[in-house]
């Protein structure tokens, strides 16, 4: 037999029932947290912001070392594989574009890019020419800044001759243009007299942000 609740129970139940339902409905909303704000970044880097609220990146440190360095600089330039090959057939009297894709291979995509390249960076040049019956084109020919790259293949062909030779013998001499004599590359010192490579060390130049 279940026991019945007083009209008094009742009541209060129905009263707080009540009171609670106007609090929810009268309470104003709860605020809600203040959004966090940004403030666009400044920074003294090289790149740039694309719009409103967009960040300045800083260069990386290395990056902005490798600027300084001799060696990342003409990397830059010289250092893709198909550059370097490009360099190496100018030097064998080649200029045109069916020449250096016959000789090396490389997709047409690719050699206009890295001779398109090559002449931005001032190493070769184009001059125009065109054939009977054909439209006009461009040849490549070695600027000053180019000839100077006769030391770099020279360097790597005496060094591959020295440490990675090929059994058929070697592929390039380096010449005298004059007489045909045989050249080779060596550290001298400011009279002249050759110095050893186990004498040879790279130092911090004015330019170097660290010691070594």
């Amino acid at each position: 037999m279940s026991e019945s609740v007083p009209d008094a129970t009742h009541g209060a139940i129905a009263a707080a029932t009540s009171a609670t339902a106007q609090a929810l409905t009268s309470a104003p909303p709860h605020a809600s947290a203040p959004a966090p704000t940004t403030t666009p970044a400044t920074g003294t880097g090289t790149g740039t912001g694309t719009g409103t609220g967009d960040t300045t990146t800083s260069a990386p440190a290395d990056a902005q070392e490798e600027l300084r360095c001799q060696i990342a600089r003409s990397l830059d330039v010289i250092g893709e594989k198909w550059s370097l090959l490009i360099i190496r057939e100018a030097f064998r009297g080649r200029t045109r574009f069916t020449e250096f894709r016959t000789a090396l291979g490389a997709p047409s995509d690719i050699l206009t890019q890295r001779l398109g390249k090559l002449v931005d960076a001032g190493v070769l040049e184009k001059r125009a020419y065109r054939e009977a019956g054909s439209r006009e084109r461009s040849s490549y020919h070695l600027t000053e800044k180019g000839r100077g790259l006769s030391l770099v293949l020279g360097a790597l062909v005496q060094w591959g001759d020295a440490y990675a030779p090929y059994t058929g013998g070697a592929a390039s001499l380096v010449v005298d243009a004059a007489d045909g004599s045989a050249l080779s590359l060596q550290f001298v010192d400011p009279e002249g007299h050759p110095v050893a490579d186990d004498r040879v060390a790279f130092t911090p130049g004015p330019a170097a942000r660290e010691r070594w």
